[in-house]
Protein backbone atom coordinates (compact mmCIF):
# COMPACT_ATOMS: atom_id res chain seq x y z
CA UNK A 1 0.00 0.00 0.00
CA UNK A 2 2.92 2.37 0.69
CA UNK A 3 4.36 1.63 -2.74
CA UNK A 4 1.02 2.17 -4.50
CA UNK A 5 0.51 5.48 -2.66
CA UNK A 6 3.97 6.67 -3.72
CA UNK A 7 3.15 5.84 -7.35
CA UNK A 8 -0.16 7.72 -7.11
CA UNK A 9 1.55 10.80 -5.66
CA UNK A 10 4.15 10.67 -8.43
CA UNK A 11 1.84 10.19 -11.42
CA UNK A 12 -1.71 10.00 -10.07
CA UNK A 13 -4.75 12.17 -10.87
CA UNK A 14 -6.10 15.28 -9.14
CA UNK A 15 -5.21 16.04 -5.54
CA UNK A 16 -3.35 12.76 -5.11
CA UNK A 17 -0.56 14.00 -7.36
CA UNK A 18 2.18 16.27 -6.02
CA UNK A 19 5.35 17.94 -7.25
CA UNK A 20 7.07 17.19 -3.94
CA UNK A 21 8.77 14.00 -2.81
CA UNK A 22 6.94 12.14 -0.02
CA UNK A 23 7.77 8.68 1.32
CA UNK A 24 4.79 7.20 3.20
CA UNK A 25 5.44 4.18 5.41
CA UNK A 26 3.75 2.34 8.28
CA UNK A 27 3.29 4.62 11.29
CA UNK A 28 5.30 3.14 14.22
CA UNK A 29 3.36 5.13 16.83
CA UNK A 30 0.19 3.17 16.00
CA UNK A 31 1.73 -0.26 16.72
CA UNK A 32 0.64 -0.60 20.39
CA UNK A 33 -2.99 0.08 19.55
CA UNK A 34 -2.96 -2.15 16.46
CA UNK A 35 -1.68 -4.96 18.69
CA UNK A 36 -4.52 -4.33 21.15
CA UNK A 37 -7.06 -4.39 18.31
CA UNK A 38 -5.79 -7.78 17.11
CA UNK A 39 -5.56 -9.26 20.60
CA UNK A 40 -9.01 -8.12 21.72
CA UNK A 41 -10.80 -8.38 18.38
CA UNK A 42 -9.78 -9.68 14.97
CA UNK A 43 -8.34 -8.53 11.64
CA UNK A 44 -11.72 -6.98 10.75
CA UNK A 45 -11.68 -4.89 13.95
CA UNK A 46 -8.22 -3.54 13.13
CA UNK A 47 -9.24 -2.87 9.51
CA UNK A 48 -12.35 -0.93 10.57
CA UNK A 49 -10.36 1.19 13.04
CA UNK A 50 -7.68 2.02 10.45
CA UNK A 51 -10.34 2.95 7.85
CA UNK A 52 -12.10 5.27 10.31
CA UNK A 53 -8.74 6.83 11.22
CA UNK A 54 -8.02 7.54 7.55
CA UNK A 55 -11.48 9.06 7.03
CA UNK A 56 -10.98 11.25 10.10
CA UNK A 57 -7.65 12.49 8.76
CA UNK A 58 -9.13 13.34 5.36
CA UNK A 59 -12.13 15.20 6.84
CA UNK A 60 -10.08 17.16 9.38
CA UNK A 61 -7.39 17.93 6.81
CA UNK A 62 -10.00 19.45 4.49
CA UNK A 63 -10.96 21.92 7.26
CA UNK A 64 -7.47 22.57 8.55
CA UNK A 65 -7.98 26.34 8.80
CA UNK A 66 -10.56 25.91 11.58
CA UNK A 67 -7.99 24.16 13.78
CA UNK A 68 -5.32 26.85 13.42
CA UNK A 69 -5.87 28.17 16.96
CA UNK A 70 -6.13 24.72 18.54
CA UNK A 71 -3.19 22.96 16.86
CA UNK A 72 -0.51 25.22 18.32
CA UNK A 73 3.16 24.17 18.56
CA UNK A 74 2.60 23.32 22.26
CA UNK A 75 -0.41 21.10 21.53
CA UNK A 76 1.33 19.44 18.56
CA UNK A 77 4.49 18.70 20.54
CA UNK A 78 2.54 17.32 23.50
CA UNK A 79 0.54 14.93 21.30
CA UNK A 80 3.74 13.63 19.68
CA UNK A 81 5.37 13.13 23.12
CA UNK A 82 2.30 11.25 24.39
CA UNK A 83 2.26 9.01 21.32
CA UNK A 84 5.95 8.18 21.83
CA UNK A 85 5.32 7.37 25.52
CA UNK A 86 2.64 4.88 24.43
CA UNK A 87 5.40 2.85 22.72
CA UNK A 88 7.19 2.15 26.02
CA UNK A 89 5.19 -0.95 27.11
CA UNK A 90 5.48 -2.55 23.65
CA UNK A 91 9.24 -1.97 23.47
CA UNK A 92 9.79 -3.31 26.99
CA UNK A 93 7.68 -6.44 26.35
CA UNK A 94 9.56 -7.23 23.12
CA UNK A 95 13.12 -7.23 24.44
CA UNK A 96 12.69 -10.89 25.58
CA UNK A 97 15.47 -13.38 25.05
CA UNK A 98 16.12 -17.03 25.67
CA UNK A 99 15.82 -18.35 29.20
CA UNK A 100 19.49 -19.39 29.34
CA UNK A 101 22.33 -16.99 30.03
CA UNK A 102 23.82 -17.31 26.53
CA UNK A 103 20.61 -16.04 24.93
CA UNK A 104 20.40 -13.05 27.26
CA UNK A 105 24.05 -12.19 26.69
CA UNK A 106 23.71 -12.55 22.91
CA UNK A 107 20.62 -10.32 22.82
CA UNK A 108 22.36 -7.67 24.89
CA UNK A 109 25.51 -7.77 22.73
CA UNK A 110 23.69 -7.57 19.40
CA UNK A 111 21.62 -4.63 20.72
CA UNK A 112 24.73 -2.78 21.93
CA UNK A 113 26.66 -3.43 18.70
CA UNK A 114 23.75 -2.30 16.53
CA UNK A 115 23.15 0.86 18.56
CA UNK A 116 26.86 1.76 18.71
CA UNK A 117 27.32 1.44 14.94
CA UNK A 118 24.10 3.36 14.21
CA UNK A 119 25.24 6.26 16.40
CA UNK A 120 28.82 6.16 15.07
CA UNK A 121 27.82 6.17 11.38
CA UNK A 122 25.22 8.86 11.99
CA UNK A 123 27.74 11.04 13.86
CA UNK A 124 30.79 10.51 11.64
CA UNK A 125 29.20 9.72 8.29
CA UNK A 126 28.90 12.30 5.53
CA UNK A 127 26.15 12.93 3.01
CA UNK A 128 24.00 9.96 2.07
CA UNK A 129 25.98 7.63 4.34
CA UNK A 130 24.04 9.08 7.29
CA UNK A 131 20.80 7.83 5.74
CA UNK A 132 22.17 4.28 5.85
CA UNK A 133 23.22 4.40 9.51
CA UNK A 134 20.17 2.42 10.73
CA UNK A 135 20.42 -0.41 8.12
CA UNK A 136 24.19 -0.70 8.63
CA UNK A 137 23.74 -0.98 12.38
CA UNK A 138 20.96 -3.55 11.97
CA UNK A 139 23.12 -5.71 9.69
CA UNK A 140 25.94 -5.63 12.24
CA UNK A 141 23.49 -6.62 14.99
CA UNK A 142 22.13 -9.48 12.87
CA UNK A 143 25.68 -10.82 12.38
CA UNK A 144 26.17 -10.91 16.16
CA UNK A 145 22.74 -12.54 16.57
CA UNK A 146 23.75 -15.27 14.07
CA UNK A 147 26.88 -16.01 16.09
CA UNK A 148 24.77 -16.66 19.18
CA UNK A 149 22.12 -18.59 17.23
CA UNK A 150 19.39 -15.97 17.80
CA UNK A 151 18.50 -15.46 14.14
CA UNK A 152 15.50 -17.54 12.98
CA UNK A 153 16.90 -19.22 9.84
CA UNK A 154 14.01 -21.70 9.72
CA UNK A 155 11.52 -18.92 9.06
CA UNK A 156 13.57 -17.66 6.09
CA UNK A 157 14.16 -21.21 4.77
CA UNK A 158 10.45 -22.08 4.84
CA UNK A 159 9.30 -18.85 3.15
CA UNK A 160 8.41 -18.94 -0.56
CA UNK A 161 10.22 -16.91 -3.19
CA UNK A 162 7.01 -15.39 -4.57
CA UNK A 163 3.52 -14.86 -3.18
CA UNK A 164 1.13 -12.53 -1.38
CA UNK A 165 0.48 -12.27 2.38
CA UNK A 166 -1.75 -15.11 3.52
CA UNK A 167 -4.78 -15.02 5.79
CA UNK A 168 -7.78 -12.73 5.57
CA UNK A 169 -7.39 -9.38 3.89
CA UNK A 170 -8.97 -6.83 6.21
CA UNK A 171 -12.62 -5.96 5.66
CA UNK A 172 -12.64 -7.99 2.46
CA UNK A 173 -12.10 -11.17 4.49
CA UNK A 174 -14.65 -10.57 7.25
CA UNK A 175 -17.74 -12.72 7.63
CA UNK A 176 -21.12 -12.18 9.30
CA UNK A 177 -19.88 -14.08 12.36
CA UNK A 178 -17.05 -11.60 12.98
CA UNK A 179 -17.77 -9.01 15.66
CA UNK A 180 -16.08 -6.14 13.81
CA UNK A 181 -17.96 -3.26 15.42
CA UNK A 182 -18.08 -4.68 18.93
CA UNK A 183 -16.91 -3.49 22.33
CA UNK A 184 -13.22 -3.63 21.32
CA UNK A 185 -13.87 -1.35 18.33
CA UNK A 186 -15.62 1.34 20.39
CA UNK A 187 -13.17 1.13 23.30
CA UNK A 188 -10.19 1.70 20.96
CA UNK A 189 -11.92 4.20 18.64
CA UNK A 190 -11.01 7.32 20.71
CA UNK A 191 -7.35 6.28 20.80
CA UNK A 192 -7.29 5.69 17.03
CA UNK A 193 -8.92 9.08 16.39
CA UNK A 194 -6.24 10.73 18.53
CA UNK A 195 -3.62 8.76 16.58
CA UNK A 196 -5.19 10.14 13.40
CA UNK A 197 -4.75 13.66 14.80
CA UNK A 198 -1.13 12.89 15.69
CA UNK A 199 -0.46 11.60 12.17
CA UNK A 200 -2.16 14.72 10.76
CA UNK A 201 0.07 16.99 12.84
CA UNK A 202 3.19 15.08 11.78
CA UNK A 203 2.03 15.21 8.15
CA UNK A 204 1.61 18.98 8.45
CA UNK A 205 5.16 19.31 9.78
CA UNK A 206 6.54 16.92 7.17
CA UNK A 207 4.83 18.77 4.30
CA UNK A 208 6.06 22.15 5.56
CA UNK A 209 9.67 20.91 5.93
CA UNK A 210 9.51 19.21 2.52
CA UNK A 211 8.52 22.52 0.94
CA UNK A 212 11.36 24.27 2.76
CA UNK A 213 14.07 21.92 1.50
CA UNK A 214 12.67 21.32 -2.01
CA UNK A 215 13.16 24.77 -3.53
CA UNK A 216 16.36 26.72 -4.14
CA UNK A 217 14.63 30.00 -3.30
CA UNK A 218 12.85 30.22 0.06
CA UNK A 219 9.10 30.49 -0.61
CA UNK A 220 6.15 30.91 1.72
CA UNK A 221 4.41 27.77 2.94
CA UNK A 222 1.51 26.63 0.75
CA UNK A 223 -1.04 25.26 3.21
CA UNK A 224 -3.14 23.99 0.30
CA UNK A 225 -0.33 21.53 -0.40
CA UNK A 226 -0.31 20.65 3.33
CA UNK A 227 -4.03 19.83 3.06
CA UNK A 228 -3.44 17.74 -0.05
CA UNK A 229 -0.70 15.82 1.79
CA UNK A 230 -3.23 15.00 4.53
CA UNK A 231 -5.73 13.86 1.90
CA UNK A 232 -3.16 11.58 0.30
CA UNK A 233 -2.05 9.92 3.53
CA UNK A 234 -5.63 9.65 4.78
CA UNK A 235 -6.64 7.97 1.53
CA UNK A 236 -3.63 5.66 1.82
CA UNK A 237 -4.65 4.68 5.37
CA UNK A 238 -8.20 3.95 4.19
CA UNK A 239 -6.90 1.65 1.46
CA UNK A 240 -4.40 0.13 3.89
CA UNK A 241 -7.17 -0.64 6.38
CA UNK A 242 -9.40 -2.21 3.74
CA UNK A 243 -6.74 -4.82 2.97
CA UNK A 244 -5.86 -5.37 6.64
CA UNK A 245 -2.65 -3.39 7.02
CA UNK A 246 -1.63 -0.57 9.40
CA UNK A 247 -2.06 3.25 9.25
CA UNK A 248 0.37 5.14 7.04
CA UNK A 249 2.46 8.16 7.95
CA UNK A 250 5.04 10.32 6.20
CA UNK A 251 8.60 9.37 7.13
CA UNK A 252 11.24 12.09 7.72
CA UNK A 253 13.73 10.06 5.65
CA UNK A 254 12.42 11.79 2.52
CA UNK A 255 13.25 15.20 4.01
CA UNK A 256 16.73 14.02 5.03
CA UNK A 257 17.33 12.58 1.55
CA UNK A 258 16.34 15.87 -0.14
CA UNK A 259 18.42 17.96 2.25
CA UNK A 260 21.58 15.87 1.81
CA UNK A 261 21.35 14.85 -1.83
CA UNK A 262 19.82 18.13 -3.16
CA UNK A 263 17.49 15.94 -5.22
CA UNK A 264 13.78 16.69 -4.71
CA UNK A 265 12.25 15.11 -7.81
CA UNK A 266 9.04 13.18 -7.14
CA UNK A 267 10.22 10.60 -9.68
CA UNK A 268 12.76 9.38 -7.11
CA UNK A 269 9.77 8.18 -5.11
CA UNK A 270 8.83 5.86 -7.98
CA UNK A 271 12.09 3.96 -7.44
CA UNK A 272 11.23 3.50 -3.76
CA UNK A 273 7.74 2.33 -4.78
CA UNK A 274 9.26 -0.35 -7.00
CA UNK A 275 11.46 -1.52 -4.10
CA UNK A 276 8.42 -1.69 -1.78
CA UNK A 277 6.40 -3.55 -4.41
CA UNK A 278 9.08 -6.15 -5.06
CA UNK A 279 9.60 -6.72 -1.33
CA UNK A 280 5.85 -7.16 -0.73
CA UNK A 281 5.55 -10.04 -3.21
CA UNK A 282 8.77 -11.81 -2.16
CA UNK A 283 7.92 -13.59 1.14
CA UNK A 284 11.53 -14.66 1.63
CA UNK A 285 12.58 -10.98 1.73
CA UNK A 286 10.20 -9.94 4.48
CA UNK A 287 10.71 -13.26 6.30
CA UNK A 288 14.37 -12.26 6.57
CA UNK A 289 13.24 -9.07 8.32
CA UNK A 290 10.74 -10.80 10.62
CA UNK A 291 13.45 -13.32 11.65
CA UNK A 292 15.50 -10.51 13.23
CA UNK A 293 15.59 -10.79 17.07
CA UNK A 294 13.07 -8.51 18.71
CA UNK A 295 15.77 -6.82 20.74
CA UNK A 296 17.22 -5.42 17.50
CA UNK A 297 13.78 -4.16 16.48
CA UNK A 298 13.61 -2.28 19.79
CA UNK A 299 17.00 -0.69 19.06
CA UNK A 300 15.79 0.36 15.60
CA UNK A 301 12.68 2.01 17.07
CA UNK A 302 14.71 3.78 19.75
CA UNK A 303 17.13 5.09 17.11
CA UNK A 304 14.18 6.57 15.19
CA UNK A 305 12.03 7.76 18.09
CA UNK A 306 14.62 9.26 20.49
CA UNK A 307 15.87 11.93 18.01
CA UNK A 308 12.23 12.79 17.24
CA UNK A 309 11.50 13.16 20.96
CA UNK A 310 14.64 15.29 21.40
CA UNK A 311 13.64 17.62 18.57
CA UNK A 312 10.11 18.00 19.91
CA UNK A 313 11.36 18.83 23.42
CA UNK A 314 13.92 21.29 22.01
CA UNK A 315 11.22 23.00 19.94
CA UNK A 316 9.19 23.59 23.11
CA UNK A 317 12.02 25.38 24.96
CA UNK A 318 10.73 28.81 23.98
CA UNK A 319 7.20 27.85 24.98
CA UNK A 320 8.29 26.84 28.48
CA UNK A 321 8.87 30.52 29.24
CA UNK A 322 5.09 30.91 29.45
CA UNK A 323 3.36 29.45 32.50
CA UNK A 324 0.33 28.35 30.47
CA UNK A 325 2.53 26.21 28.20
CA UNK A 326 4.20 24.59 31.23
CA UNK A 327 0.75 23.50 32.42
CA UNK A 328 -0.44 22.62 28.90
CA UNK A 329 2.55 20.35 28.21
CA UNK A 330 3.52 19.15 31.68
CA UNK A 331 0.22 17.86 33.10
CA UNK A 332 -0.84 15.68 30.10
CA UNK A 333 2.68 14.22 29.74
CA UNK A 334 2.83 13.48 33.47
CA UNK A 335 -0.60 11.80 33.44
CA UNK A 336 0.23 9.76 30.31
CA UNK A 337 3.54 8.61 31.78
CA UNK A 338 1.96 7.56 35.08
CA UNK A 339 -0.70 5.49 33.30
CA UNK A 340 1.67 3.82 30.82
CA UNK A 341 4.08 2.84 33.62
CA UNK A 342 1.14 1.67 35.80
CA UNK A 343 2.15 3.95 38.68
CA UNK A 344 -1.40 5.20 39.22
CA UNK A 345 -4.70 3.34 39.58
CA UNK A 346 -8.09 5.02 39.19
CA UNK A 347 -10.14 2.18 40.67
CA UNK A 348 -12.72 -0.15 39.17
CA UNK A 349 -15.15 2.49 37.91
CA UNK A 350 -16.26 1.61 34.36
CA UNK A 351 -15.92 5.19 33.08
CA UNK A 352 -12.47 5.75 34.57
CA UNK A 353 -11.31 2.33 33.36
CA UNK A 354 -12.25 3.26 29.77
CA UNK A 355 -10.69 6.72 29.94
CA UNK A 356 -7.48 5.76 31.73
CA UNK A 357 -6.76 2.47 30.00
CA UNK A 358 -4.15 4.11 27.74
CA UNK A 359 -1.83 6.98 28.55
CA UNK A 360 -2.27 8.50 25.09
CA UNK A 361 -6.05 8.69 25.49
CA UNK A 362 -6.04 10.06 29.05
CA UNK A 363 -3.25 12.57 28.38
CA UNK A 364 -4.86 13.74 25.13
CA UNK A 365 -8.27 14.26 26.77
CA UNK A 366 -6.63 16.36 29.49
CA UNK A 367 -4.66 18.25 26.83
CA UNK A 368 -7.81 19.02 24.82
CA UNK A 369 -9.61 20.23 27.96
CA UNK A 370 -6.70 22.51 28.92
CA UNK A 371 -6.28 23.85 25.37
CA UNK A 372 -9.99 24.68 25.10
CA UNK A 373 -9.95 26.35 28.52
CA UNK A 374 -6.90 28.50 27.67
CA UNK A 375 -8.33 29.38 24.27
CA UNK A 376 -11.66 30.43 25.81
CA UNK A 377 -9.83 32.54 28.42
CA UNK A 378 -8.16 34.67 25.74
CA UNK A 379 -9.79 38.08 25.32
CA UNK A 380 -10.67 37.93 21.65
CA UNK A 381 -13.15 40.22 19.91
CA UNK A 382 -14.39 39.75 16.35
CA UNK A 383 -16.73 41.22 13.76
CA UNK A 384 -18.01 39.83 10.46
CA UNK A 385 -18.88 41.93 7.43
CA UNK A 386 -18.78 41.90 3.63
CA UNK A 387 -15.47 41.89 1.78
CA UNK A 388 -16.16 45.29 0.25
CA UNK A 389 -14.76 48.82 0.48
CA UNK A 390 -18.07 49.92 2.03
CA UNK A 391 -17.15 47.89 5.13
CA UNK A 392 -14.29 50.23 6.07
CA UNK A 393 -16.58 52.17 8.40
CA UNK A 394 -17.64 49.04 10.27
CA UNK A 395 -14.03 47.90 10.64
CA UNK A 396 -12.92 51.35 11.86
CA UNK A 397 -15.62 51.36 14.54
CA UNK A 398 -14.54 47.87 15.60
CA UNK A 399 -10.91 48.97 15.94
CA UNK A 400 -11.99 52.06 17.93
CA UNK A 401 -13.95 49.83 20.34
CA UNK A 402 -10.98 47.48 20.79
CA UNK A 403 -8.60 50.39 21.48
CA UNK A 404 -11.05 52.04 23.89
CA UNK A 405 -11.64 48.81 25.82
CA UNK A 406 -7.90 48.37 26.34
CA UNK A 407 -7.25 52.09 26.98
CA UNK A 408 -4.69 52.31 24.19
CA UNK A 409 -3.53 55.76 23.09
CA UNK A 410 -4.41 57.66 19.93
CA UNK A 411 -1.31 56.52 18.01
CA UNK A 412 -2.18 52.86 18.60
CA UNK A 413 -5.80 53.42 17.56
CA UNK A 414 -4.68 55.09 14.33
CA UNK A 415 -2.21 52.27 13.65
CA UNK A 416 -4.89 49.63 14.13
CA UNK A 417 -7.23 51.44 11.75
CA UNK A 418 -4.48 51.78 9.13
CA UNK A 419 -3.56 48.09 9.31
CA UNK A 420 -7.23 47.06 9.06
CA UNK A 421 -7.88 49.29 6.04
CA UNK A 422 -4.79 48.15 4.15
CA UNK A 423 -5.50 44.47 4.91
CA UNK A 424 -9.05 44.92 3.57
CA UNK A 425 -7.76 46.54 0.36
CA UNK A 426 -5.11 43.83 -0.09
CA UNK A 427 -7.72 41.06 0.24
CA UNK A 428 -9.96 42.85 -2.25
CA UNK A 429 -7.05 43.07 -4.71
CA UNK A 430 -6.47 39.33 -4.28
CA UNK A 431 -10.05 38.56 -5.36
CA UNK A 432 -10.57 38.22 -9.12
CA UNK A 433 -14.33 38.81 -9.21
CA UNK A 434 -16.12 41.58 -7.26
CA UNK A 435 -16.61 40.44 -3.68
CA UNK A 436 -20.29 41.35 -3.69
CA UNK A 437 -20.89 39.12 -6.71
CA UNK A 438 -18.90 36.28 -5.18
CA UNK A 439 -20.76 36.69 -1.87
CA UNK A 440 -17.51 36.69 0.11
CA UNK A 441 -17.45 37.61 3.75
CA UNK A 442 -14.65 39.00 5.90
CA UNK A 443 -14.13 38.10 9.55
CA UNK A 444 -11.85 40.36 11.60
CA UNK A 445 -10.60 39.21 15.02
CA UNK A 446 -8.39 41.05 17.52
CA UNK A 447 -6.46 39.27 20.29
CA UNK A 448 -4.35 41.27 22.76
CA UNK A 449 -1.08 39.64 23.84
CA UNK A 450 1.05 41.80 26.13
CA UNK A 451 2.52 44.74 24.24
CA UNK A 452 1.11 43.59 20.89
CA UNK A 453 -2.26 42.83 19.37
CA UNK A 454 -2.85 40.15 16.75
CA UNK A 455 -5.28 41.14 14.01
CA UNK A 456 -6.67 38.30 11.92
CA UNK A 457 -8.49 38.83 8.61
CA UNK A 458 -10.19 35.71 7.24
CA UNK A 459 -12.02 35.48 3.92
CA UNK A 460 -12.78 32.92 1.22
CA UNK A 461 -10.01 31.52 -1.02
CA UNK A 462 -8.71 33.64 -3.91
CA UNK A 463 -5.97 31.55 -5.52
CA UNK A 464 -3.73 34.62 -5.89
CA UNK A 465 -0.04 34.88 -5.08
CA UNK A 466 0.95 34.56 -1.43
CA UNK A 467 1.48 37.97 0.19
CA UNK A 468 4.64 36.87 1.98
CA UNK A 469 6.25 36.15 -1.40
CA UNK A 470 5.18 39.58 -2.63
CA UNK A 471 6.58 41.22 0.50
CA UNK A 472 9.89 39.40 -0.08
CA UNK A 473 9.94 40.79 -3.63
CA UNK A 474 9.29 44.31 -2.30
CA UNK A 475 12.34 43.99 -0.04
CA UNK A 476 14.54 42.92 -2.98
CA UNK A 477 16.40 45.99 -4.25
CA UNK A 478 17.06 44.28 -7.60
CA UNK A 479 13.41 43.52 -8.32
CA UNK A 480 12.24 44.98 -11.63
CA UNK A 481 8.66 46.16 -11.15
CA UNK A 482 6.42 48.06 -13.53
CA UNK A 483 4.48 51.17 -12.54
CA UNK A 484 1.27 49.13 -12.47
CA UNK A 485 2.79 46.63 -10.04
CA UNK A 486 4.15 49.43 -7.85
CA UNK A 487 0.69 51.03 -7.69
CA UNK A 488 -0.90 47.67 -6.93
CA UNK A 489 1.49 47.07 -4.03
CA UNK A 490 0.95 50.42 -2.28
CA UNK A 491 -1.48 48.85 0.23
CA UNK A 492 0.92 45.98 0.82
CA UNK A 493 3.80 48.38 1.46
CA UNK A 494 1.69 50.34 3.96
CA UNK A 495 0.57 47.12 5.67
CA UNK A 496 4.17 46.03 6.06
CA UNK A 497 5.05 49.50 7.42
CA UNK A 498 2.35 49.68 10.11
CA UNK A 499 2.56 46.04 11.26
CA UNK A 500 5.57 44.47 12.96
CA UNK A 501 4.86 41.10 11.27
CA UNK A 502 2.56 39.92 8.47
CA UNK A 503 1.64 36.28 7.85
CA UNK A 504 -0.50 34.96 5.00
CA UNK A 505 -1.97 31.44 5.04
CA UNK A 506 -3.80 30.09 2.01
CA UNK A 507 -6.09 27.10 2.51
CA UNK A 508 -8.46 25.42 0.09
CA UNK A 509 -11.44 26.80 2.01
CA UNK A 510 -10.08 30.08 3.42
CA UNK A 511 -7.46 32.79 3.16
CA UNK A 512 -6.11 34.32 6.36
CA UNK A 513 -3.90 37.38 6.88
CA UNK A 514 -2.44 37.80 10.37
CA UNK A 515 -0.83 41.12 11.31
CA UNK A 516 0.93 41.78 14.62
CA UNK A 517 0.73 45.42 15.73
CA UNK A 518 2.64 47.07 18.59
CA UNK A 519 0.39 48.84 21.10
CA UNK A 520 0.88 51.52 23.74
CA UNK A 521 -1.18 52.46 26.77
CA UNK A 522 -3.14 55.67 27.14
CA UNK A 523 -1.59 58.94 28.27
CA UNK A 524 -3.39 58.68 31.62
Amino acid sequence: MSGLLILLTSAGPGRLRTDNLYLPTVDPISLPFCILALEGGNVGTLAALVVVTGLFQVVVGMRLSRLRRFITPAVSGTLVILSIISLIPVLVDNIGARADGTGRLGTLLCMLVALAIMVLVNARGRGLLKLWSAPIGMIAGVVVAMIFGLYDFDRVRDAAWFGFPGGRWGLFGTSAADDVFGAVFFSLLPSFLILGLVVLIRTNTSSILTQFVSWRRLLSIDFREVQRANTRLGTGSIASGLVGSLPLSSTPLGIQFINRSKCASRHVGALVAVLFGVTAVVPKAWAAVVAVPRGLVVVYFLFIVVPLLTKVVASQKQGFRQSRNIVLIGLPVLLGSLIETRLVDFGDNVFWDAVTRHGLLAGSLLLVALALAFNAAERRRSVETELDVASIGIIRNFMDDVAAERAWNEDTRARLEAVAEEALLVLMQQTDAPATEAGKRLRVAATARGSTVELEFASGPTGAQNLEDRIALLADPESDMSELEIERDVSLRLLRHYATAVNHRQYNEAEIITAVVAVEGGSG
